[in-house]
């Protein structure tokens, strides 16, 4: 058994710290994992095909578009809802049909998603990969998805629509938007007409909203309101908890500590020494002084950074 055989092989195992070492390995493989990877796809006596399925998706390869294709007719709905999602990352248009026809799989669902308590379907997983690949042909298929009675299907078909640049599906995120009774949906439906991909989804919503004020758009940069975890995108972490001393030096630095007036405390600190220097007497106070209040600027400047920006991102891996 080669490497790359060996590392498919523990995409399988019950030890979650060797399939997530796996699936990195084999992303840095890059292009001579793939055909391996398909290989085993198509072996339905490998275990943990849903994250081969993944991994394919990630590598980003286009011979993986045919039989991930044909893996949405997989008896395991597992390797189903991963290929779905897997095609989505591909942008390849000849996923489109197939997804549409993978919208209607009745399967019950995979079960809630660990992290948001969504419940995770086929039909969810192909709406968003519809999404994805902006498919003006899938807009009334997903319509017929907002009728669904789970709530992560009808989030699903809403990102999914607000992503197709098209005039049926903007007319149809507005009609649902009266029929919707989940404030949950309503948002992503308002979120949606707000970064719709035509200019008519900006002035659709302030009609609506002038009409009848809804729940408020918030400002996000979220890709997957559904929970299905359709994009690879990095996950920020929340910024660290601060204490009581570090968040009255935030204060106290917004008020003095603005980027000017740091660039002065360095103009006063190197006029200091230059008196320093040349008279050697209470210029050495001042210089000492200048320099410490520029080394506490400098580091309240860089917490205050550090505090408005995510840290700590990871991203995500097939595990």
């Amino acid at each position: 058994m080669d490497l790359i055989e060996g590392m498919i092989e523990q995409l399988g195992s019950d030890d979650e710290v060797l399939r997530v070492q796996a699936g990195e390995s084999l992303l840095l493989m890059g292009r001579a994992a793939v055909r391996p990877l398909i290989n085993a796809l198509e072996n339905r006596s490998y275990k943990g095909r849903h994250l081969i399925a993944a991994t394919l998706g990630c590598l980003g390869d286009a011979r993986a578009v045919e039989p991930l294709i044909r893996a949405l007719r997989d008896p395991d709905k597992t390797v189903r809802y991963h290929s779905a999602l897997a095609l989505g990352k591909l942008r390849d248009k000849r996923a489109v049909q197939p997804l549409i026809y993978a919208l209607f799989d009745e399967m019950p669902p995979l079960g809630p998603d660990s992290l948001t308590g969504e419940i995770l379907t086929v039909r969810g997983a192909a709406a968003l990969a519809l999404g994805d690949l902006q498919a003006v042909e899938a807009v009334e298929p997903l319509k017929v998805l907002l009728r669904s009675e789970l709530k992560s299907v009808r989030n699903s078909a809403v990102h999914a629509l607000g992503r197709i640049p098209s005039e049926e599906a903007l007319k149809a995120l507005a009609d649902h938007l009266t029929k919707e009774t989940e404030e949950e949906v309503k948002k992503n439906i308002l979120r949606g007409l707000k970064k719709f991909p035509l200019p008519e989804g900006p002035l659709v919503l302030s009609r609506i909203l002038s009409q009848a004020p809804g729940p408020e758009v918030e400002e996000t940069d979220e890709e997957d309101p559904s929970g299905q975890g359709s994009s690879p995108d990095p996950i920020s972490a929340p910024a660290p908890p601060q204490t009581r001393h570090e968040k009255r030096l935030l204060r106290l630095s917004a008020a003095l500590f603005s980027g000017k007036r740091i660039s002065l405390l360095f103009a006063l600190a190197t006029l200091a020494f230059i008196l320093y220097f040349y008279q050697r007497s209470a210029g050495t106070i001042v210089a000492v002084s200048s320099v410490i209040c520029c080394y506490l600027a400098w580091r309240v400047f860089r917490r205050r950074r550090a505090s408005q920006s995510p840290i700590g991102e990871r991203t995500s891996t097939p595990a």
